[in-house]
């Protein structure tokens, strides 16, 4: 599906949603064919190709993603790639400017963005209400709701503030100007979903809504988070 709408806009198509349509799905308790190479082996093949074929430089991001190391041939994309030139197909560049302009491109030293999510539930989000403020809310798709790590530590909210501590109170968490020079303002990104602050080794934790920091510990509830996206480097 996704693939289609690719094709479909940057060789001269759209695709309109009508807001009284309804559409139904039947999923069926097995596939009526089988996959070879197994079903994960099949599906990242279709998404590699994808990729390799529409996406032009932004295929990257879908090997950062996960998409693991180039697994498809070039003999087996020809036939897709040539048909994209005989249509005269726009780059995908142009499909992000004029048809998904809303989407935001990760910058190259992003290492995770998106909503951070509370792993187990109740599921909520950090949430940024304001400039200033952040806490935990239930999780919605508005942009406020949205932040960016990159590689260097830095946890950046949608309204361009960073999460550090409180120079007076250690282990208080806060939103504040970013400072690339602040080590306060670095974190690390843990493979058992904890998000680690750099200087201090303590874990950022949800407490009352609020955050602070605390000792890590294994599988507390409070302190386990995780990113929308998250690159592999």
């Amino acid at each position: 599906m996704i693939e289609l709408s690719f094709k479909t806009w940057m060789c001269g198509g759209e695709m309109v949603i009508l807001p009284c349509s309804r559409v139904g799905h039947v999923f069926r308790k097995e596939h009526p064919y089988g996959f070879p190479e197994g079903n994960s082996w099949t599906y990242l093949k279709n998404i590699q190709r994808v990729a390799e074929v529409w996406m032009d430089s932004y295929k990257k991001y879908i090997y950062k993603i996960g998409g693991g190391t180039k697994i498809i041939s070039e003999e087996s994309l020809s036939h897709r790639k040539k048909l994209r030139q005989r249509l005269k197909c726009h780059p995908f560049k142009w499909y992000l400017e004029n048809v998904y302009p809303d989407l935001t491109v990760p910058a190259d030293n992003t290492a995770a963005y998106g909503q951070i999510k509370q792993v187990k539930s109740p599921v909520l989000c950090i949430s940024n209400p304001s400039d200033s403020q952040f806490s935990t809310a239930p999780c919605t798709f508005e942009n406020k709701d949205q932040w960016i790590m990159d590689t260097s530590g830095v946890v950046r909210s949608h309204s361009g503030h960073c999460v550090t501590i409180d120079h007076e109170h250690r282990t208080k968490v806060k939103l504040d100007e970013c400072n690339k020079d602040d080590q306060n303002q670095r974190w690390v990104l843990m493979i058992r979903n904890r998000i680690r602050h750099r200087k201090t080794a303590l874990c950022l934790e949800a407490r009352d809504r609020a955050f602070i920091l605390d000792v890590c510990k294994e599988n507390f509830h409070s302190q386990l988070w995780k990113f929308t996206t998250r690159f592999i480097y």
